[in-house]
């Protein structure tokens, strides 16, 4: 009696005159040709009709006579036929056609940033149960799948990886195929939901999704303009994808661009139409430098200081052991200026008695040299600095 494993099926009749089989000591059947609706099956492939190899799973055997009973003269044999598949003949047939989706439009980019015109990629076939759980102890073979992208049309060869493997039959049941992503493969890919199937000598789809669908991984090139504006637009990129950093620059008042950093360290590490390598998603932080306008104004003013109070100086002049107090400020009206050098007679060389304040929040500090002080820190728009000797 033969049992098909295909959806809907149901038993047979009963094998035809001229069917034959050995069962051996241990109950197994060891050699059969069973004629079953004009049809030749046989476990020599030499004798069936379509040249294919059977194997018999019996289910019960008894004696059954013409009434019913067991007491009659007939063999009766229940049990499963099925063509017997290696894995290789599943491989280099169905599963070729499952795994037909990983061709891309490209492929991904090898790590000098060029593009590959074949890609390697590994799976695992494995027996489960009907839930897609993997059977511990069970069938697992490795398989590779070689992807050509030959004028983007494409190719691709499924084979077994490990050469014993291919003869492992693979009996009627369930089977997952998984797919193994490791190193720059697995940045470079998305991993693919698995795909179940089940076999009697032929692949049986059991979800709705029957490819295995590689989808190449993508990563973002973006920009930070910070206080900035203008940032350009961000990009998408394959994993170790070559391209080159925007053209475009942003702007801000009072600042220079001076290029793009990594990080926001402050450093510069690409300039616009720079090249760079994607290996992931990349922030590109603007580096920026303040303008330095230099708009500055200086006043000068001499008092006469009587006691405590500063006075005018009289319009006669001053006399013979006035104390006088002389003020130069420096006010810079522009954006910003780095450093300023007020030179004047009436400083002394190391500037012995001449206090310096500013409406800065720090004073700045101030290096002497002959005739002249130079401001070490800058001063921004507004801020002023003034010279006081008495």
């Amino acid at each position: 009696m033969k049992l098909d494993l295909t959806e809907g099926a149901s038993a047979s009749d009963p094998v035809d005159s001229g069917s034959t089989w050995t069962v051996g000591l241990n109950g197994k059947v060891t050699a059969f040709t069973f004629e079953l609706d004009g049809n030749r099956y046989s476990s020599d492939p030499s004798i069936s009709d379509d040249g294919a190899r059977y194997a018999f799973r019996w289910a019960k055997i008894g004696w059954v006579g013409a009434d019913g009973t067991s007491s009659g003269n007939k063999f009766h044999m229940d049990g499963m036929l099925y063509k017997v598949v290696q894995a290789q003949d599943v491989v280099t047939g169905d599963l070729n056609g499952v795994l037909k989706d990983l061709t891309e439009d490209t492929l991904s980019f090898d790590t000098n940033g060029v593009e590959n015109t074949t890609e390697v990629f590994s799976f695992t076939l494995a027996s489960c149960d009907e839930n897609g759980t993997v059977t511990p102890g069970g069938v697992s073979i490795p398989l590779t799948a070689t992807v050509t992208s030959e004028n983007k049309g494409g190719s691709v060869v499924v084979n077994i990886k490990d050469e014993e493997e291919k003869t492992v039959e693979l009996v009627p049941g369930y089977y997952i195929i998984t797919e193994n992503l490791a190193g720059d493969q697995d940045n470079a890919w998305e991993t693919p939901a698995a795909v179940r199937v089940n076999t009697n000598g032929t692949v049986k789809f059991q979800d709705e999704d029957k490819t295995v669908d590689n989808t190449l991984e993508t990563y973002t090139l973006s920009y930070n303009a910070g206080d900035g504006t203008g940032a350009p637009t961000n990009s998408t990129h394959k994993y170790n994808e070559k391209t080159s950093v925007s053209a475009d620059e942003p702007t801000q008042e009072g600042y220079e661009f001076q290029g793009w950093g990594s990080d926001k360290d402050g450093d510069v590490d690409y300039q616009p139409n720079a090249p760079i390598q994607i290996k992931g998603n990349v922030e590109l932080v603007a580096v920026w430098e303040k303008v330095l306008t230099e708009n500055l104004s200086i006043e000068k003013t001499v008092k006469l200081l009587n006691g405590e109070t500063l006075e005018d100086t009289p319009t006669e002049g001053v006399k013979v052991n006035d104390t006088l107090q002389y003020n130069v400020t420096v006010t810079n009206n522009g954006t910003a200026v780095r450093d300023v050098v007020v030179t004047d007679i009436m400083f002394p060389n190391d500037g012995t008695g001449v206090t310096v304040t500013s409406n800065k929040e720090t004073t700045p500090s101030v290096n002497w040299n002959v005739g002249s002080a130079t401001i070490t820190s800058e001063l921004a728009k507004d801020e002023s600095v003034t010279f006081t000797y008495t």
